[in-house]
Order: C-alpha cells, then structure tokens, then sequence
C-alpha cells in the first residue's frame, strides 16, 4: 500500500512540473466589425440585414485547432435593414 502511495505522489509531482499552455483569447476589433444577415420569409422575400455595432470575443487552441467560447454582442437598437 505505501508503495502504491508513493508511486502516485510522484506521478503528481511529475505531473504538477508540465504547464499546460492556456488557449489564446482573442477579442474582436469593433471598428471593423458588423453581422450581416439575410431572412428569407415565407419563401418569396428575403431582407438583408445588418448589426453595425456589435463586439465579442473567443478563444483558441492552436494545438487542437479549436475555437472555443464565442461570444458576440449587439443591442437591437444598432441594427439596420435594407429591402
């Protein structure tokens, strides 16, 4: 039983010295951001629609080329349409 103790606690200890790298967290750029989007109703009129003002961001995982936690946001008031 001690050896099974102590064979684990190495293996902690060992394990404790490799640093996990965090994912990347990029932010979007609000100046140069805007979520278009077409809305097709009753399948005979579509209207293009558009969010000038919106921010967000989202993370990376280079080694696993993974993208994780996205986060958008917009108020419905910065939003315009076009016909």
């Amino acid at each position: 039983m001690k050896k099974i103790r102590y064979i684990l606690f190495l293996a902690l200890c060992f394990t404790s010295l490799i640093t996990l790298a965090d994912d990347e967290t990029y932010v979007l750029d609000e100046t140069h951001l805007s979520i278009g989007f077409l809305v097709d109703h009753a399948g005979y009129a579509r209207t293009l629609g558009m969010f000038t003002k919106a921010s967000g961001s989202f993370k990376y995982d280079e080694d696993k080329s993974l993208v994780s936690d996205i986060e958008i946001r917009t108020g419905i008031n910065a939003s315009a349409s076009w016909n």
